[in-house]
């Protein structure tokens, strides 16, 4: 029994999984480096490594929903395309209200 070919991924699902991974090493790089300056004293250094750390995990999922929706957009799946655009409103609506 032979399998059937597997669809070769878009150029925005291609981009979409570099930025995870650069995303996630980033964070990572900053986190460690929050941890080491706090282990060596460096408080104030350590406390704003580890929040832009966290800032970084915290925009990853906010740019993969972008991301949803150019996919959507090019495959001209509108209802899909319609609800990423509901949750990009939700997102930043909900962010500007925090910040008034």
């Amino acid at each position: 029994m032979t399998r059937p070919p597997r669809p070769q991924p878009s150029p925005i699902q291609i981009l979409s999984r570099q930025l995870a991974q650069a995303g996630l090493a980033l964070s990572l790089a900053v986190l460690v480096s929050g941890l080491a300056a706090s282990m060596a004293g460096a408080v104030s250094t350590s406390v704003s490594l580890l929040a832009m750390g966290c800032a970084v995990l915290v925009v990853m999922p906010v740019v993969a929903v972008f991301l949803v929706l150019a996919e959507e957009v090019r495959r001209r799946d509108w209802l899909f395309v319609a609800a990423a655009v509901v949750v990009i409103a939700l997102i930043a609506y909900t962010t500007f209200d925090r910040l008034r």
